[in-house]
């Protein structure tokens, strides 16, 4: 899946932007949601070359790319997921001036100071960082990327002409329910195609790409002390296909 890239905004403005549509975030889930909630866990890191001890073993998927940007000169990246309004089948808009916003799941990527950081990750280039958010339940789909460069951000959107792409990713999460959706990772084309050699002819060296895994695993490791991983679903992630009119 690749999608086009869209204009660049000034930094001050998107990230005010990004501080009043965040989605709640979770210390754990030893309790259960809200009737009506549920809460995602998601995983985000960036994947190089440098990490030396990820050898292939996990299945990933390139979801977009290469990304309009240089591989070695971006600061922070972020990812946005909305809800998908069931009588409209548009993404529900994003709320003005509020501190939550439970129609969308909102996280950076590969940020240090995320509370949950598996021990045996050694360095920020296989660091996976876990993010538990409370939200409505719902379908939602990937609603852009973000990028840091310089004094600009980068974003890269799923959306076009207020239509989401044919292909883009949709996944479903039930009421009261926590799931996991998987990890979402930047990642290099050289750091692709050496590990996973099935993608050789898709990742290009010296080009980022968005990317897609699930590590179980590694999951339920690092949230062990946060809530029942036995009971955490795995979401699976489905192509987004418009309705037939």
């Amino acid at each position: 899946m690749r999608f086009p890239r869209f204009s660049s905004v000034t930094l001050v403005l998107l990230l005010i932007t990004l501080s009043s549509c965040s989605s709640r975030p979770q210390m754990g889930f030893k309790t259960p949601p809200p009737d009506d909630k549920a809460y995602v866990i998601l995983g985000t890191g960036y994947r190089t070359i440098q990490a030396d001890d990820i050898s292939g073993q996990e299945k990933i998927n390139i979801i977009a790319g290469p990304l309009d940007l240089d591989s070695d000169f971006f600061t922070t990246s972020n990812i946005e997921f909305r809800r998908i309004d069931p009588e409209t089948g548009k993404s529900i808009p994003r709320p003005k001036f509020t501190p939550k916003d439970p129609n969308g799941i909102f996280s950076s990527i590969g940020v240090e100071q995320g509370k949950f950081v598996h021990e045996t990750d050694r360095t920020n280039f296989n660091r996976t960082t876990y993010w538990i958010l409370e939200v409505n339940a719902g379908k939602f789909h990937l609603f852009r990327q973000f990028f840091q460069k310089g004094k600009k951000n980068i974003y890269i959107q799923a959306v076009k002409n207020d239509q989401i792409m044919k292909g883009s990713p949709v996944f479903e999460i039930l009421p009261g329910e926590t799931a996991y959706i998987g990890d979402w990772l930047v990642a290099q084309g050289t750091f692709l195609s050496i590990k996973y050699p099935e993608l050789s002819g898709q990742a290009q060296a010296g080009k980022l790409y968005l990317a897609h895994t699930k590590n179980v695993d590694r999951m339920s490791k690092a949230l062990s002390g946060q809530g029942d991983v036995t009971k955490v679903r795995v979401v699976p992630i489905h192509e987004y296909t418009p309705a037939s009119n």
